[in-house]
């Protein structure tokens, strides 16, 4: 932060912080699973960078015996790095971020004798007491195994949702697209949100037109949850449907 140049994988604060001229990064991504290899790679590619960027830019010397190069990256690295990393900003970004809006909520849930905690309090008990009723009616969609879907090609999604008891609730519908990793685990690459195209007394008519844009092979789901406007966030409640 003061002129010491960083080199080092883009992870933790680096992920944020690395500008290109003002230090080094490694890449963050895996290719190998093998960690032997993987090790093998990391190593050949730090010594890679030290050999022909590193070392050249800190022993270059001019008639002066400076290291211009060298030079340029530490200002870089105190102009474009440091402002970003202090504790002023820091604390700015508390304050806009959280502090402020939680105040500001804060007053909110307390005017009036605390109207909008009861309303969010009996809004939650009736989506509660009645959320295992909600039925997913019908649910259309193109068969994926009987061709092949390319990029740039229109995957359309219909479905229909009876409320039942819950009629009139506002309701966020979703898919998301996501990468297996061999451990299980997913990563998620795109998330959009179903149209309400209509409503018929306790039915929601949803439509998905998603543009194939993703190569590949990857899974995808759908979710829906409740969502009321004075939640400070839209998955606050515990009921969420996967489809």
């Amino acid at each position: 932060m003061n002129g010491v140049l960083n080199f080092s994988v883009l992870d933790g604060w680096w992920y944020e912080g690395y500008r290109e001229g003002a230090g080094w990064a490694l890449s963050d991504k895996r290719i190998y699973d093998d960690q032997n290899f993987q090790d093998e790679l990391d190593a050949a590619t730090i010594y890679s960078i030290l050999e022909n960027e590193i070392i050249p830019s800190f022993y270059n010397k001019n008639e002066y015996g400076v290291s211009t190069e060298w030079i340029r990256y530490i200002k870089n690295s105190i102009s474009e790095i440091a402002p970003t990393y202090t504790t002023k900003r820091m604390m700015d970004d508390y304050m806009e971020r959280f502090y402020l809006k939680m105040d500001s909520k804060l007053k909110q849930l307390v005017a009036d004798d605390c109207m909008k905690v009861h309303d969010i309090t009996n809004w939650k008990r009736r989506v509660k007491s009645s959320w295992n009723e909600v039925e997913v009616v019908k649910v259309e969609m193109p068969d994926i195994y009987a061709r092949e879907l390319g990029i740039g090609e229109t995957y359309q999604i219909n479905m229909v949702i009876d409320l039942k008891a819950l009629e009139g609730i506002d309701l966020s519908v979703q898919a998301i697209f996501a990468d297996i990793n061999d451990d299980g685990s997913a990563r998620m690459l795109n998330l959009e949100q179903f149209v309400l195209e209509k409503t018929e007394g306790s039915k929601l008519y949803y439509s998905l037109n998603h543009k194939l844009n993703i190569p590949g092979v990857y899974n995808f789901g759908i979710r829906m949850f409740p969502v009321y406007k004075d939640l400070s966030v839209e998955t606050d409640m515990c009921c969420v449907r996967w489809i």
